[in-house]
């Protein structure tokens, strides 16, 4: 298990109780999304990468995620998508 603790305190000014929490979070996403995270952590662009009718570019764009949130909630969406889109169009952010 990965602790992403102090990355996401130092790099995307979470607080130490949300980089616990979220940290936590990226260690229970799918395989796929695991990938995107060590291509997003080498610096690669992962903005492109999507499910369905979100990627992660929309999700920084439209609704104003950082790259760890929208990379999380594109592995929630293919837990249940009708629920998490539901949310996201409802004004989830």
């Amino acid at each position: 298990m990965e602790d992403y603790k102090e990355l996401l305190i130092s790099q995307y000014e979470y607080t130490e109780n949300e980089a616990e929490v979220t940290s936590a979070d990226l260690n229970e996403m799918d395989a796929e999304s695991k990938e995107k995270l060590l291509e997003l952590l080498d610096g690669k662009d992962i903005t492109g990468y999507s499910y369905i009718d979100y990627s992660i570019g929309s999700l920084i764009e439209n609704y104003k995620l950082n790259p760890i949130a929208s990379l999380l909630t594109i592995s929630e969406l293919k837990k249940d998508y009708d629920l998490f889109s539901k949310m996201l169009k409802r004004g989830f952010k």
